[in-house]
């Protein structure tokens, strides 16, 4: 529900004093919160809405209003969440729910006898026939919905939706997917709330009237007590029995007034970040009561036909074999009954309720009381096997005695180590605690070995395994912490108990590996009662593992390189075409329909042009939380030559990855084409189907389309975007031999104003210089480092961005954080905006056009070079094109010029940055600080003066500490990075910008250290943002490997792309 909106409606404006608890509970659940009330209005700190809704009788009159004032919000989600402020919503279910399906009761049968009940159809045409029930005749001032429905059968507004039944129940909440917010669904709430129609009629008929089919609901639980019963919600076990044993969805009514302790109650419940899971089929013992009694940790017990009903009497959240069954229905079935690996059921749960930390673990292994203190080990080493990719971590821990942990290949046992052991900052992503008294050795080693009671395990030890060697481990005490990882918690199904967890811990060191991430083993923090075992049945059991992990690496490793990551993004009048139905299951793809609404579509845009759909799916694209190497338009009417397919174009892309690929349209521009080339470089494109890198699909000087002219051709905007890629030297590439075939040819305006054209771009669009800006220099580093910041403040509600140097904006616009306030400061806005008249800097909050430095109030020259970017106030020092020149300052032949030529100066007024912060944030965070001052950046940051203790990330650029710097007396990098270390700062990155500069990204350790928020693991700058995509590509190759040598079966391919479906 991250992308959707809750709206919460209080009916009495005297309950807003529970807002702030509220909005607290929700906040991370939901893309906004958005407050309602009743009058009277009382004091407005909280952003409410307040409106006339009869004392709850009537809260569907705010939709009107909600759609008229959040429309453009409404467009950019996907769905809407609607609650009273006396419901609780069960947080820890709600992400199980599929977001393109209605929450709601769904109509029963309609009753022959006319009695009135909850969620039937009744006919319009009876309506005097109708019980007396409370929803037909009593309302706020003497009225009745009974009279006020037959005023509305006789609007003609309300006629044209040839209504002719009603129906009425419980109506304090829904969820209705964005499909459903359109006009036509606020104009009905309009006219029921015009009619003063009772919300329990009028909601369930709207919404059981818009969609009709039974298969659009989804089945969920609610508790809605009424009368005498409503006194079981004033106990704690009650509401805990009810979310956490039962499963509902809903529970009502909470009335704050009735039970101060409630929300104490609610916060037990929801608000804990880490959890740990355990299945069953014992009765609760020792190591279960530890941790239902461990505070900090919400202990999920996953049953299964064996398991006793004694759990659902405990403070634990249970799920039996029914709530599996409600809450994962497709899921539950596929997953074997009386196996181990039931426990995934509980690793869905965990991730879907959104947990920073998972603990997996077994009924016999008791947890020390400060288990997970492994949590806090901050320094480590790093252990590295250099004769063997496997590594027997038991002998380490054991000064190397003679024990080996089960999952290590039989032929290695009697292997001697060959460590060596580094210093190591990262942190780990997977903490395998070791176990006292009863270790994770195999039956081997159990039926043969005599010493296991003499071995003694170092205490007070940790060690991080060398992502390129693997080293089994187990679930049996194993800490999970880095969330972007959570997908790979799935135990293989059709493997047998004693190897499905350890096929798991194989796996998973293939995807650590590939994500550049560590796994920490440490001393033991469990003791092991273990469970009664027949080692017979424990080796027959365990042969397949024997067998298999003599060659797993060589199975699973095949084709798990780097694969490309693409995002289609598809324009059809209606469903997706039927030609592209036989290669999309295993493609990502967003499908705009621009005639016809249809289950396939994500977004439903009616009328619009080729141009204007291509802008509304590129705006979709950049808000998605995942990135692609290349986002590939596609029209909905091509057709591959030769049995090619889009497997064949995203292997070209892959081969030579250029900023723009297409394939060849035939009949298009054969002459422009190198004749004996595969791959070739163009200027003119048919925009068919393009493949825009990443970088260039976040490019603002090719982007978005132009789509002033569509009235009159809607060709041209693709004419635009091919002048524009060539002025500014873009690579475009078509791969000659995939060849197209545009099969439909459908109709568009073909008005020949070619001329018109090119004199809107020549005097709008482009520089007069007609050069490179070096866009392609700056993205390759920039991107890296807005990725980054990106991602991890999207934790907070609101980020404040000073952009010293700001340009065109184009830093501003790569940040998508919903809730920025930025100033851009730059002395040459005036210049920029002559030079592009449609550049704007509305995204930002203030623009200032001056210049800063250490000094204040300081007339100085500004000297303006022919591409702006490289104006300073600071001359040029010694510069070379020769790439074999190693002491100047490097620049390209092509460029040098542009960048290097003084074509005018002017005079500036410093300011020093500390006058910016003061007057604009005072002792606010600064969450970004970017400096890009041409040579003066050291300065300007000095500037700051104490208000650099406020800044939590900085990026600025550095000169190499053995070149000459492109300005005269600059900073090199050395200075600047020794100036920020004694400000408490460590650098993070630095990225190289052409060949002698860097982009550099700092943090500053105070706030860092001190923020409530886990910002992300420091020391590990690249990896930060692990795509889902790229974990789901490579789990799938594992899988698909292993399933060809015979370790699983189809089954676990099946339940693996259910297990998808999730995330």
């Amino acid at each position: 529900m991250k992308n959707t909106i809750l709206i919460v409606v209080f009916n009495f404006s005297n309950c807003l004093n529970n807002l702030e608890f509220l909005k607290s509970l929700y906040g991370k659940y939901f893309k906004k919160i958005i407050f309602y009330s009743d009058t009277p209005e009382i004091n407005n700190k909280y952003e409410v809405n307040f409106m006339d809704i009869g004392e709850g009788y009537y809260t569907h009159r705010i939709f009107k209003h909600f759609y008229q004032k959040y429309k453009s919000l409404i467009e950019d989600c996907d769905g809407l969440f609607y609650t009273m402020d006396d419901n609780i919503i069960n947080l820890n279910i709600l992400n199980l729910f599929d977001l393109k399906k209605i929450l709601f009761f769904y109509p029963k049968s309609q009753l022959q006898n006319n009695n009135t009940e909850n969620n039937t159809w009744f006919p319009l045409k009876d309506i005097d026939e109708h019980g007396n029930g409370w929803w037909w005749e009593t309302l706020p001032n003497g009225t009745s919905s009974r009279k006020n429905i037959k005023k509305l059968l006789q609007d003609q507004d309300f006629k044209k939706f040839n209504i002719n039944k009603i129906s009425g129940g419980f109506s304090d909440f829904f969820y209705l997917p964005k499909q459903y917010l359109t006009a036509d669904l606020f104009n009905l709430f309009e006219l029921f709330g015009r009619y003063n129609i009772f919300l329990e009629m009028a909601i369930p008929t709207i919404i059981n009237n818009i969609e009709k089919d039974i298969n659009k609901y989804q089945y969920f639980l609610s508790k809605i007590l009424w009368g005498k019963d409503r006194k079981k919600i004033l106990k704690r076990d009650y509401i805990y029995n009810s979310l956490n044993h039962q499963h509902n969805l809903i529970l009502h009514p909470i009335k704050f007034t009735h039970n101060p302790e409630y929300k104490l109650y609610l916060n037990e419940i929801f608000c804990k970040d880490r959890c740990v899971i355990i299945t069953t089929i014992n009765k609760p013992n020792e190591t279960i009561f530890k941790h239902i009694n461990n505070k900090n940790y919400d202990t999920i017990i996953v049953g299964d036909k064996k398991t006793p009903d004694d759990y659902k009497e405990l403070n634990c959240i249970y799920l039996d074999i029914p709530s599996q069954k409600m809450l994962f229905p497709e899921l539950c079935d596929m997953i074997p009954y009386n196996h181990y690996c039931r426990k995934n059921l509980g690793y869905l749960y965990a991730i879907k309720k959104g947990y920073n930390i998972i603990y997996e673990t077994d009924d016999d292994n008791i947890p020390y009381d400060n288990f997970d203190n492994v949590l806090k080990i901050d320094k480590n080493k790093i252990i590295s096997e250099k004769s063997s990719i496997w590594i027997n971590i038991f002998k380490y821990f054991t000064n190397n005695a003679y024990i080996w942990p089960r999952g290590l290949p039989i032929t290695l046992i009697k292997n001697e180590p060959n460590y060596s052991i580094n210093d190591f900052d990262k942190k780990p992503a997977i903490i395998n605690g070791l176990v006292e008294n009863d270790p994770d050795v195999d039956a081997c080693f159990r039926l043969i070995c005599n010493h296991q009671n003499s071995i003694k395990w170092e205490q007070n030890k940790s060690i991080i395994i060398d992502n390129n060697n693997l080293c089994v481990f187990n679930t049996q005490n194993t800490f999970w912490v880095n969330s972007d990882l959570f997908m790979s918690l799935l135990i293989p199904c059709s493997v047998s108990f004693r190897y499905c967890d350890i096929l798991r811990g194989i796996i998973s060191n293939i995807i650590l590996k590939k994500t550049d991430n560590y796994m920490m083993y440490t001393s033991p923090n469990v003791i092991q009662n273990r469970n009664k075992h027949n080692l017979i049945e424990d080796f027959k059991s365990e042969f397949e593992m024997y067998i298999h992990n003599e060659k797993i690496l060589d199975y699973i490793e095949d084709n798990t390189s780097s694969k490309l990551r693409c995002l289609y993004l598809i324009q059809s009048i209606g469903r997706l075409p039927e030609n592209y139905k036989k290669f999309i299951n295993n493609k990502k793809y967003v499908l705009l329909s621009y005639k016809n609404n249809s289950e396939d579509t994500d977004i439903f845009f009616p009328n619009s042009t080729w141009t204007t759909g291509r802008n509304k799916l590129r705006d979709y694209a950049l808000k998605m939380e995942e990135k692609y190497d290349y986002y590939i338009f596609l029209d909905e009417d091509i057709e591959f030559n030769n049995n090619n397919n889009f497997d064949n174009f995203e292997e070209l892309l892959n081969i030579y990855r250029p900023y723009i690929g297409n394939p060849h349209l035939v009949g298009y521009g054969e002459y422009k084409i190198l004749p004996n080339y595969n791959c070739s470089t163009t200027v003119w494109y048919d925009g068919i189907c393009n493949a825009f890198s990443y970088e260039a699909f976040n490019c603002s000087l090719i982007f978005p389309y132009i789509d002033k002219f569509d009235a009159d051709n809607w060709w041209m905007s693709q004419y635009i975007m091919i002048i524009l890629c060539s002025i500014y030297k873009k690579e475009v590439v078509v791969f000659k031999n995939l060849e197209i075939n545009n099969i439909q040819h459908n109709s568009y305006p073909k008005k020949c104003i070619w001329k018109l054209v090119e004199d809107f771009i020549i005097n709008n669009l482009i520089c007069e210089t007609e050069l490179d800006i070096l866009n392609k220099f700056k993205s390759k580093s920039i991107f890296r480092i807005i990725d980054f910041l990106n991602e991890i403040l999207k934790k907070f509600d609101r980020i404040n961005f000073i952009d010293v140097g700001c340009a065109i904006g184009d830093v501003r616009n790569l940040l998508t954080h919903k809730n920025i306030f930025s100033i851009g400061i730059d002395p040459l806005i005036e210049n920029y905006k002559k030079r592009n008249s449609n550049l704007n800097y509305n995204k930002y909050n203030k623009v200032l056009d001056i210049a800063l430095d250490i000094d204040e109030n300081i007339e100085k020259t500004f000297y303006i070079t022919e591409s702006l970017d490289t104006s300073s106030l600071k001359e040029f020092g010694k510069i070379t094109d020769d790439i074999n020149n190693i002491t100047d300052f490097y620049i390209p032949s092509s460029s040098i010029k542009f960048i290097t030529t003084v074509i005018d100066n002017k005079k500036v007024l410093t300011k020093k940055l500390n006058t910016i912060i003061e007057t604009h944030f005072d002792t606010d965070i600064i969450h970004i600080l970017k400096i890009d001052c041409q040579g003066t950046d050291l300065n300007v940051l000095k500037s700051a003066g104490k208000y650099i203790n406020n800044i939590m990330f900085i990026i600025m650029k550095s000169n190499s500490d053995d070149k000459e710097c492109l300005y005269k007396n600059s900073t090199k990098f050395s200075e600047d990075y020794n100036y920020l270390k004694s400000q408490n700062f460590e650098l993070i990155t630095k990225e190289v910008l052409l060949r002698d500069d860097y982009d550099c990204l700092y943090y500053n350790k105070n706030i860092i250290q001190k923020c409530k928020k886990k910002i992300w693991d420091h020391k590990n700058f690249k990896k930060v943002n692990i795509s889902k995509s790229y974990i789901k590509d490579l789990l799938r190759i594992i899988y698909n490997n292993l399933l060809k040598n015979k370790v699983i079966t189809q089954k676990d391919i099946e339940i693996l792309n259910v297990w998808f479906n999730y995330f």
